[in-house]
């Protein structure tokens, strides 16, 4: 066995990382849950027909991430951890700040919104690489899986907030107000979140965490390899379209709530939408580790988010006696978010089996940048003529989701089936961790 130390500050470190995905994250979709309100607070300042509207927002968000993913590693790779996230937490404190000084210029709004947004692939693809320095196997997994928690967090925060700052009662007098108030409190808690997590971040403690070998990662082989693996290209599609139809529907769910006779921007939608989410990631990549099967929970997440969706979008249809079209589409709501975000952290444990040798790494990057790419063709999709084609779009995405689920079948079962909690417990037991 060989020895290795655990030093304390690594849970500051976790904490510098959660608090930076979150003050980014936060921004992301803040008016999601309130578009129809925010129309009328920035009313005569954009054409609502138009791409540059306030879900541009968010999309700007998507459409940076899939441009500067790989100019992001690389500069990671270029000046390392410290240098990186500092001028990510940088960019995060003049965006907060800037979205709350100029919230009643929309022109302004969309400036900072852009600054954050590239601040967000400098976060994001080196949250690996800091876990690997810091924390000693044994603890990898707990610290991945809180930052990922960070972000579902942060979308499911604005789902809950936003509306709480904002007149959301339609034919209220202060219907459309109080967008300048989220964005002071937005601003204020998100730069104080960045600047504590620049000061607390480091580059590497003074003795490695781990001695389990890194895997160097090359590019042009990793892809390569992958292009050419049938079965996960397969997945890929099918994980990219649903992946993207997720995203989308937070982004566009406050129209989702219009379409389905929701007359106030209050969110519950959304909220139901992630608290069906948050329980799907916890169960469903446990029951798959329980009964050692991936392609079959998949199909199952397949047919359950079509059973889910498909409420969501037609409720008068599937309406009866005392259950009433907005009840249906709220029981919808539950169940597609749990079989689809559920099958998000499943996805991608599928991924890094069907893809070995090649790194987890490479394999996660090449299925975040994909899913965004389709997910800003959806949103696109869904903003022309100011949402008028969003019910055309999500019943085409059921039928699609049906050839999704017959490809999930004739794809290939995981040939290991080796969790990341039993690579890890098999890789700790060759360690003695000394903590400090």
């Amino acid at each position: 066995m060989k020895s290795v130390r655990a030093y304390r500050y690594r849970w500051l470190i976790l904490v510098s990382l959660m608090l930076l995905v979150l003050s980014v994250d936060l921004h992301w979709m803040a008016l999601a849950p309130v578009v129809r309100a925010a129309d009328i607070f920035y009313h005569g300042q954009f054409d609502p027909s138009s791409f540059v509207n306030v879900d541009f927002l968010a999309l700007v968000y998507l459409i940076v991430f899939v441009v500067m993913s790989i100019p992001a590693s690389f500069f990671i790779e270029k000046f390392g951890i410290t240098v990186r996230l500092r001028i990510a937490a940088a960019m995060v404190v003049v965006g907060s700040i800037g979205k709350w000084l100029y919230a009643a210029d929309f022109a302004s709004v969309i400036g900072f919104q852009i600054l954050l947004a590239f601040a967000r692939p400098l976060i994001f693809n080196g949250i690996t690489t800091v876990t690997m320095r810091w924390f000693p196997l044994r603890d990898r997994g707990f610290a991945s899986g809180m930052v990922a928690f960070s972000q579902y967090l942060a979308l499911g925060l604005v789902m809950v907030f936003s509306p709480l700052f904002v007149g959301t009662d339609f034919g209220a007098g202060d219907y459309g107000t109080g967008i300048d108030g989220m964005m002071q409190v937005y601003g204020i808690v998100c730069a104080a979140m960045a600047l504590v997590a620049g000061l607390l971040i480091r580059e590497q403690p003074p003795t490695p965490a781990s001695f389990e070998p890194a895997v160097s990662l090359n590019f042009r082989s990793s892809y390569k390899n992958m292009f050419r693996n049938r079965s996960l290209l397969g997945l890929l599609a099918v994980f990219s379209f649903g992946w993207g139809y997720f995203i989308n529907l937070a982004i566009k769910i406050d129209g989702v709530g219009a379409l389905v006779g929701i007359e106030d921007s209050n969110a519950l939608l959304g909220v139901v939408l992630f608290s069906g989410g948050i329980a799907g990631a916890l169960a469903i990549p446990a029951i798959s580790d329980r009964v050692r099967r991936r392609r079959r929970i998949m199909v199952v997440c397949g047919i359950g988010a079509i059973c889910g969706g498909l409420p969501l979008t037609f409720p008068s249809f599937f309406s009866f006696w005392v259950l009433s079209p907005q009840v249906v589409a709220f029981v919808g709501a539950g169940i597609l978010g749990f079989f689809l975000m559920g099958a998000g952290p499943l996805g991608l444990q599928y991924a890094a089996e069907l893809s070995r040798p090649v790194p987890e790494t490479a394999t996660q990057s090449l299925f975040s940048a994909c899913s965004s790419f389709v997910c800003v063709f959806m949103v696109l999709f869904a903003t022309v003529g100011g949402g008028a084609y969003l019910r055309l779009e999500l019943l085409l995405i059921h039928f699609l989701a049906v050839g999704g689920v017959f490809l999930l079948s004739a794809i290939k079962e995981s040939p290991t089936i080796v969790t990341e909690d039993e690579r890890l417990q098999a890789a700790v037991k060759k360690e003695i961790v000394h903590l400090e």
